[in-house]
Order: structure tokens, then C-alpha cells, then sequence
């Protein structure tokens, strides 16, 4: 085993660290921004124009977390070069 491996591998274990604690901390975002829009509505007599409007505000942010840890990892995988190949025909 070479230095150059021992670097490398030790950049991998640092980059999946990182992966692991920007996933945590969109988690975290998802989770508060969600259950305080949730807890709006029950804090003030709201219109149903404006609960209409914090329904799309909490959607949104549940829709823009969720493809902001999903489009990079795609981005991750199609750059590394794996393929993935589906039957089109229905048969084994």
C-alpha cells in the first residue's frame, strides 16, 4: 500500500462524511420548515386564501429538498459511468 492510497482512501472516507452531513442537514431543513408550516395554521386564524397558499409553501419545500438530495446523486451516478438497463419487452 502506497501513500497515494492511503490519501485517496482517506478522501473517500471524508467525502462520504460530507455527503452523510449535507444530508443530515437538508433532513433538518426539510423537518423544520415542514412542521412549522404545519404548526402555522394552528397558531392563527388564517383565510382560506393564505391556507391555501402555506399548503403550496410546505409542498414546495418538501418537493425542492427532496430533489435536492435526488438530482445530485443521479448527476453522481450517470457522471461515474454505471448503467442501468431496463427490459422494455415485459420478459425475463
Amino acid at each position: 500500500m502506497t501513500a497515494d492510497d492511503a490519501t485517496g482512501s482517506d478522501a473517500a472516507v471524508d467525502l462520504a462524511s460530507d455527503d452523510f452531513t449535507w444530508l443530515v442537514l437538508l433532513a433538518a431543513v426539510m423537518f423544520t420548515a415542514s412542521f412549522a408550516s404545519g404548526l402555522v395554521p394552528l397558531a392563527f386564524t388564517l383565510t382560506e386564501k393564505r391556507m391555501n397558499a402555506l399548503a403550496a409553501y410546505g409542498a414546495g419545500i418538501l418537493v425542492g429538498t427532496a430533489l435536492i438530495v435526488i438530482l445530485p446523486e443521479g448527476v453522481a451516478v450517470r457522471s461515474a459511468g454505471a448503467h442501468v438497463s431496463y427490459n422494455r419487452c415485459g420478459g425475463s
